[in-house]
Order: C-alpha cells, then structure tokens, then sequence
C-alpha cells in the first residue's frame, strides 16, 4: 500500500521518535510512505526545540500564533495536493494536531481514506496547560478533524 504520512510537528523530541517510529513499522510492514511535514524538520537536531517555531510561540500573542497554526493548513493543503497527483496514494495517514484541517481537505477532494492518528485531546491539553486564545476555533478544529475522518 503507498501511504501519505503527513504530520505538522517541527521539533526533535520525543514526539519525532514515535513519528519516525511509526514511518518505520510502516515500511516494515510493507508499505511504501510518502512523508509531507514541515520543511527543515528533517534536518533539526535532535532535541531542538523547533527554532523560530518555538521562538514564535514564546514572544508573539496567542491568539496571533493560533491563527499562523491554522494559515499553515493552507501550505500543507498544496504540499499535500503536490504529493497527492505525483505519488497517487492508497490512502493518508495524519497524526492530528489542532487547527489542522489540511489532511480533511484533502480527504475530501482526492477522496482519500484518511487515518488520524490521535495521540491526545490537544484542545483540552492546550487549554488547560499553554492556554488558548481562540478556544471557539480550537474546539471546532479538533471536532473537525475527529469527525470527518475515517
């Protein structure tokens, strides 16, 4: 099976090591995976902190780092829709984050089976450790996503 394996996570932690391990027990298991994820993210270190991303959400507004989170859907939406036409996958494989709404998108118009993978209720987790600014937004992003896909 060709899986596209998108995710929006940009630091070397320990939330790489599950991704890379995930990506890994695909291929294993035969598969071919087609990976779309933030640029550089591949070459970080591990262990960074994801540079100006981290950076960004240290020293700007909440409420405008929300609203860049969710812009980013609309970059990943063309990487996606890139990958989509030159790789024809059987299927997409998302691991979920909030204000995300790219990988339903794409679901949506390619008709692809979409996986989310859910690792936690970010809306919750954010909102009660981080705080959020744009809580009506957030909580329709995450119901988006769990919702629609399959």
């Amino acid at each position: 099976m060709k899986i596209l394996y998108h995710h929006r996570t940009r630091s070397k932690d320990g939330q790489y090591v599950h991704i890379e391990e995930m990506i890994h027990a695909l291929r294993d298991l035969g598969h071919e995976v087609i990976i779309v994820a933030p640029p550089g993210s591949e070459s970080e270190d591990f262990g960074s902190d994801a540079g100006m991303v981290a950076w960004l959400k240290r020293h700007i507004p909440k409420f405008i780092y929300e609203l860049m989170e969710l812009a980013y859907s609309f970059v990943a939406y063309r990487q996606l829709a890139a990958a989509v036409k030159k790789h024809q996958p059987d299927c997409l494989y998302e691991r979920y984050n909030l204000f995300l709404p790219a990988g339903i998108w794409i679901k949506r118009r390619f008709g692809l089976p979409m996986l989310l993978e859910v690792n936690a209720p970010i809306f919750e987790e954010r909102a009660r450790y981080d705080g959020l600014a744009l809580k009506g937004l957030a909580r329709w992003s995450q119901a988006y996503a769990w919702r629609n896909a399959d």
